[in-house]
């Protein structure tokens, strides 16, 4: 699952509530295989749980100087790691979710009313803030096919934004779609408020 964008399980930026990795058992050159990352550019967790069946969790064993100690310890007892038979359930929605297959866990759109073709003014004031914070799109949806006219990503503090855009639509009809993400985890909000479309440049 690398070529598809996926990293080890244990490299998630939560992975010390699930394993203890003892690394005093590690391999000196096998180490790095072991770092965590934090979310962001690097690391996507897509809202899901931490998964001890996914094909891409290692071995309680792996890369071990002492065969006969662990090199993952899983805090929840009785679960078993490492498995390579099968996807899991939760790896099987994770390309789901990546790929645009299913929604995305803590995404919402909403669609505009539908108007004719034209030249509009598209205003809103948005606020996205958090650490974790996903991003917020607004799209145009015509002739069956959605296009991003503006997307923010990231934390833009603690404070409200106006955006305004000019839209010409040459489609016999159109919508306006809002689409945001909250992130990947429970630290973040995205707001949108006194959002309106009026006729002619911004």
């Amino acid at each position: 699952l690398h070529a598809l964008g996926f990293w080890h399980e244990q490299s998630r930026a939560d992975r010390d509530n699930y394993v203890k990795i003892h690394f005093e058992n590690i391999q000196s050159s096998h180490s790095r295989n072991f770092d965590k990352y934090q979310v962001g550019p690097q690391l996507d967790m897509l809202n899901e749980p931490y998964d001890y069946g996914s094909v891409m969790h290692y071995s309680a064993y792996a890369f071990a100087i002492d065969r006969r100690k662990v090199t993952i310890e899983t805090l929840q007892p009785g679960v078993t790691i490492g498995q390579r038979v099968r996807l899991s359930e939760i790896d099987a929605k994770e390309i789901q979710i990546r790929y645009g297959c299913i929604p995305r866990p803590g995404s919402v759109q909403t669609n505009s009313p539908v108007y004719p073709g034209g030249q509009y003014c598209l205003s809103a004031y948005f606020h996205m803030y958090g650490q974790q914070t996903g991003y917020l799109a607004f799209n145009i949806i015509q002739a069956g096919h959605k296009y991003t006219l503006k997307k923010y990503v990231g934390n833009h503090g603690n404070r409200w934004l106006h955006m305004r855009l000019s839209i010409n639509s040459h489609a016999p009809t159109f919508q306006f779609e809002m689409e945001g993400h909250t992130g990947s985890g429970y630290h973040s909000d995205i707001a949108i408020d006194d959002l309106s479309v009026t006729h002619g440049h911004c």
